[in-house]
């Protein structure tokens, strides 16, 4: 089994995440953001900026008549603006700020202060951010009257004049609230990314074909049956489910509703193709003999059977569906007839083949119910007896589909898949365990049982792919 490669995401899988669960990116987006937001309004208080523009100058002319700067100068001033930063920082000019300003320690003032060069040139600015307005404009000048006599002490023949003094802000930063709900916002798209990544990597169950072609690539996909219920209702779509957890089969049994002029047309069309596919997937001229198999229970499998059969009964194939699932008869139940006289009958002498063979309300498709239930039903089915009725029911009807018990828990499948030209192996969407089907296939190709094909049973329509499909279908209908 191909765990890597079904644990490897590509762009596609991200796209195809996207495109499906667009309403629950958004929704956890949209979330986040707002938390951003809040946290920002709540926790994180408005700061006001304040700033002041300063020119530093160095120079090398005594005459003071001079009215411009050469280019020398101003390279030698531009080098000498990182010195000066440094000198407005220091301890000194810090405590003689703090001292005039009386409410901030000097490491309180030095936090508050950042600069900004300008590109090549000898002038900077100082920009003050506090909580309050009003302090932060004093900082600033008060800065402004404090540094350029530091400067001037420290460097020499360098001068700083003030170009701009700082002016009241009249309104916060609101930087850190726009940056918050970015961010907040880009938590949420990725925490849906990593809920897919978790659910790719724990969600043991299959989900698509793709998951299929992990378990056997070489296994072509017959059909996609859609969920159509009416008797028992699918459980609500949740937003966010758990993504290893299995769909509770005791109340939400598989469909179990016949094909009927009642049925929808694109459930009708996913027969049609799985039909068409099964015609072309059985070798010509070795036998007209079809099993349909499943892992476990409850996966759809002799529904399945019974509606192929029918759907091959549309178009004049005449057919007969035989229930060999003795232990756990179905196709009686789908029917609303009685069991007996049936399979098992039959193969003890107890009943005849004409009294075995039943025909249904559907037209060209007849019936041989499991019969009583034996208590060795897996003898029965390995005697000669079962052959030799295949052989004879092949000889008058063009096509007969056995619906078998599970493969997993006993052996009978594989006894009969012997005596057949192809098996259709059915699963379940969102039910099917991997592990099982792997197990299960590994059974039928030590036997050398020839898979035809799978059917994916019971597919959830709600996505936005699958209801393409659905919608394809129903455009269809409108040109009939």
């Amino acid at each position: 089994m191909e765990n890597s490669n079904r644990n490897e995401m590509d762009v596609k899988d991200l796209i195809r995440f996207f495109t499906r669960n667009i309403k629950v990116f958004v929704l956890v987006t949209a979330v986040c953001a707002l938390l951003g937001f809040l946290y920002s309004k709540i926790f994180i208080a408005p700061t006001y900026t304040a700033d002041i523009l300063l020119c530093i100058k160095n120079t090398t002319v005594e005459d003071t008549d001079e009215k411009y700067l050469n280019q020398t100068d101003i390279i030698a001033s531009y080098k000498l603006v990182n010195p000066c930063i440094d000198i407005i920082k220091s301890n000194n000019v810090m405590k003689a700020v703090a001292s005039r300003i009386g409410d901030y320690t000097e490491k309180q003032i030095r936090s508050m202060i950042s600069f900004s060069t300008e590109d090549e040139n000898q002038i900077f600015r100082l920009k003050v951010t506090c909580n309050d307005p009003q302090q932060a404009q004093r900082i600033a000048n008060t800065i402004a009257d404090v540094a350029p006599e530091q400067v001037t002490e420290h460097l020499g023949k360098v001068t700083v004049s003030v170009i701009d003094r700082a002016e009241l802000p009249s309104s916060s930063t609101g930087s850190s609230t726009q940056k918050n709900v970015l961010i907040f916002g880009a938590i949420g798209f990725f925490l849906c990314y990593a809920f897919y990544y978790l659910k790719s990597f724990f969600d043991i169950y299959i989900r698509s074909e793709d998951d299929l072609s992990a378990v056997n690539a070489n296994v072509p996909v017959l059909g996609t049956i859609p969920a159509f219920t009416s008797g028992n209702k699918k459980s609500k779509k949740r937003l966010l489910t758990i993504p290893w957890k299995k769909k509770k089969t005791d109340h939400i049994p598989p469909s179990t509703d016949l094909l009927n002029e009642k049925t929808a047309f694109f459930v009708k069309e996913a027969y049609k193709d799985l039909r068409t596919n099964i015609l072309f997937s059985l070798p010509k001229d070795q036998g007209n003999v079809v099993a349909f198999v499943s892992s476990v229970m409850s996966e759809g499998k002799s529904t399945t059977c019974l509606n192929t059969a029918i759907s091959f009964a549309e178009i004049g194939k005449k057919v007969l569906v035989i229930d060999t699932d003795m232990r756990r008869p179905r196709i009686h139940r789908l029917l609303k007839s009685t069991a007996s006289p049936g399979l098992s009958n039959l193969l003890l002498g107890m009943s005849s083949l004409q009294e075995c063979v039943f025909a249904s309300k559907y037209e060209n498709l007849d019936v041989i119910f499991a019969g009583d239930t034996p208590p060795n039903p897996a003898e029965l089915l390995s005697s000669p007896r079962f052959e030799e009725i295949l052989h004879e029911l092949s000889k008058h009807y063009d096509y007969l589909f056995i619906d078998t018990p599970a493969v997993a828990p006993v052996t009978d499948t594989v006894i009969i898949s012997k005596l057949v030209t192809g098996a259709v192996y059915i699963v379940r969407e969102g039910v099917t365990d991997r592990l099982s089907l792997q197990d299960c296939m590994n059974k039928l190709a030590f036997a050398d049982i020839k898979i035809l094909g799978f059917v994916v049973n019971d597919v959830d329509m709600d996505s936005s792919e699958k209801k393409a499909y659905k919608h394809k279908y129903r455009y269809k209908a409108e040109y009939k």
